[in-house]
């Protein structure tokens, strides 16, 4: 049986492996980890294979996820690329910044290759609320559409939009955690428990984020409709402005941007 590869399997390629287990059975997964510690806790978890060589993970599999940090991957993709001479293996990459075509080159594929799979997911892949992009031009086998869709939402763009596609879908999750703190550390300051702060900030950031997704209000709209004249909440918003609010989570957005588009291979 061919098998579906992971090579690396940290934070984001870990959230994509357990998304996966919902959709395929443990035996089919093959999984290169850097650590014994780390090869261990995978097997006792998820039941995977695990395995130190990335060659022949590749080499017994038809999908293999490369799910490695960017400036790590000269040295894997090199050492993988032998498994690319047979002609019906599909390489998935999760890595910021890299080029269908410069990971071709590195492969030694030609150029245009259809068989790399550009994709940007986030964490919230790891509960199956993620948004996972995709890069159009792409044969996307069904066995990674099925995996991706247990991830979350998927959402096909063109790959000249990747970097700031790849900004706003994946580095959200972390300022959002950072605002949902804030509010929580007001909350304790004024009076409530810690686990209570951070459940009401968590539950009111989910459920706006449901009724902006569904189209039931625009952001725009979804802020009047709860900031009443004169009310605590404008006054709330008032405040936020003057401390850059907007202006701080734009510039966030365009320094992430320039660091991600520097990693561009």
């Amino acid at each position: 049986m061919k098998k579906i590869a992971f090579i690396g399997a940290g934070n984001m390629g870990g959230a994509v492996l357990r998304s996966a287990l919902n959709v395929f059975p443990a035996e089919q997964f093959i999984v290169t980890v850097k650590t014994q510690t780390h090869a261990d806790s995978l097997r006792a978890e998820l039941g995977v294979e695990v395995s130190s060589s990335n060659l022949s993970a590749a080499e017994r599999s038809e999908i293999i996820f490369l799910c490695v940090k960017p400036q790590y991957s000269e040295p894997v993709l090199a050492e993988i690329a032998p498994a690319f001479k047979e002609g019906d293996k599909t390489l998935v990459s999760i890595m910021a910044g890299k080029s269908t075509e410069w990971i071709a080159c590195q492969l030694g594929l030609p150029e245009g290759s259809r068989r790399i799979v550009r994709t940007m997911p986030n964490l919230p892949a790891l509960i199956g609320r993620g948004m996972t992009l995709i890069a159009d031009g792409s044969d996307v086998p069904e066995k990674v559409t099925d995996i991706l869709a247990r991830c979350g939402a998927v959402e096909y763009i063109a790959e000249s939009l990747f970097d700031i596609g790849g900004v706003v879908a994946g580095c959200t999750p972390a300022w959002t955690a950072m605002f949902a703190e804030s509010l929580a550390d007001a909350g304790v300051a004024a009076g409530l428990s810690r686990a209570v702060a951070v459940k009401l900030a968590a539950s009111a950031i989910a459920g706006t984020a449901e009724m902006i997704a569904s189209g039931v209000y625009s952001t725009g709209a979804l802020k009047d409709a709860v900031c009443s004249p004169g009310g605590t909440t404008i006054r709330g918003v008032a405040e936020l402005e003057r401390g850059g609010f907007r202006a701080a989570a734009i510039n966030a957005v365009l320094a992430a941007y320039d660091k991600h588009s520097s990693l561009r291979g």
